[in-house]
C-alpha cells in the first residue's frame, strides 16, 4: 500500500513545470499583498483591523488557489469567485455612482 509520502512524490513528479511557475507566482502575489499592507501601515501610520483582514483574506486566496493547483481542487476557484463578487459588485456600483454626477 502506497504512503502518504510515495503520494506526494508521485503528485510532484506528475506536475507540470507551467504548474509550478502558476503556483510560485501566487505564492509572490500573495507576499507582494502582504508586504503591501505592512507599507501603507508604515506611510499612514495607522493600520486597522479592516485593513489586516482583507490584506490577509486576499493574500490567503492567492496562497490557497496557488496550492490547489497541485491537488486539482476546483473549490477553492468557486471560493474565490464567491468572496470576489461582492468586490465586484461594489466596484460596478461606484462606477454608476459616478457616472451619474
Amino acid at each position: 500500500m502506497e504512503t502518504d509520502k510515495e503520494k506526494l512524490q508521485r503528485l510532484v513528479a506528475n506536475t507540470p513545470p507551467s504548474v509550478f511557475h502558476s503556483l510560485y507566482l501566487s505564492l509572490a502575489l500573495g507576499a507582494l499583498l502582504g508586504l503591501r499592507g505592512i507599507l501603507l501601515w508604515v506611510v499612514n501610520g495607522n493600520f486597522t483591523a479592516k485593513s489586516f483582514l482583507f490584506t490577509a483574506t486576499i493574500a490567503g486566496f492567492f496562497v490557497f488557489n496557488g496550492f490547489s493547483l497541485m491537488t486539482k481542487s476546483r473549490f477553492s476557484y468557486v471560493l474565490l469567485v464567491a468572496f470576489t463578487f461582492p468586490h465586484v459588485a461594489g466596484s460596478v456600483a461606484g462606477t454608476v455612482h459616478l457616472g451619474h454626477f
